[in-house]
């Protein structure tokens, strides 16, 4: 009896890990692996295709081992005129919403907008580092922290760091960063078909 009840609780186990892993998909860097559940990645390549101005989203899950599982987000709490072509400013007080899973990391887009002949139309940010931010400039890959977002993931001693930074119909890119990991590694920069129902990351120089 007890050795049917040890099998039948490794079955469950097996089942409730595998329904976890199964709908989620991975990347590896040197600090560990990210998982993201498809439907976080369906919601980024759909609000990046209608979202012309900064959106920031809380990121909610656990960590299991050395893997960071993201399993849903959340938008902060930013005022409509408080998200612009080129940065976005949420509220000072409890921007992310208590929930009873852990808060582990946030996301922001750079909008394609800003992409190209637009990028004038959306003016110049100068940082503490004399660069403009990434989209202003036609010729920078938006896959990537500006010297602010490297900032502000720094301050947050959040674990991991999203930028969404890319659309097409089959082809939907992002920027993950785990802490400890160097910012702008381009191993973090993957790209997904957005129109499967498991999108895979194809990670790297994608």
């Amino acid at each position: 009896m007890i050795r049917r009840t040890v099998i039948a609780w490794f079955l469950w186990m097996a089942a409730c890990w595998g329904n976890a892993f199964g709908q989620m998909a991975a990347l590896r860097q040197d600090t560990g692996y990210t998982a993201i559940a498809q439907n976080v990645l369906h919601d980024w390549a759909l609000s990046y295709r209608e979202w012309h101005t900064e959106w920031l989203s809380c990121l909610y899950g656990e960590v299991r081992g050395d893997t960071v599982i993201i399993r849903y987000s959340i938008p902060a709490d930013v005022k409509p005129s408080h998200s612009m072509p080129t940065t976005v400013v949420p509220q000072p007080a409890g921007q992310c919403v208590q929930t009873t899973d852990s808060l582990i990391g946030l996301a922001h887009n750079h909008p394609q907008t800003c992409r190209g002949g637009n990028g004038a139309a959306c003016g110049f940010v100068v940082n503490d580092s004399g660069s403009m931010h990434p989209q202003d400039d036609a010729n920078n890959d938006p896959c990537f922290e500006s010297w602010p977002d490297i900032r502000t993931f720094v301050a947050s001693r959040l674990l991991v760091n999203v930028v969404v930074c890319g659309y097409s119909f089959n082809k939907a890119r992002i920027y993950v960063q785990q802490r400890g990991a160097p910012p702008n590694d381009k191993s973090g920069v993957c790209s997904y078909d957005p129109e499967l129902d498991a999108p895979v990351l194809k990670c790297g120089k994608s």
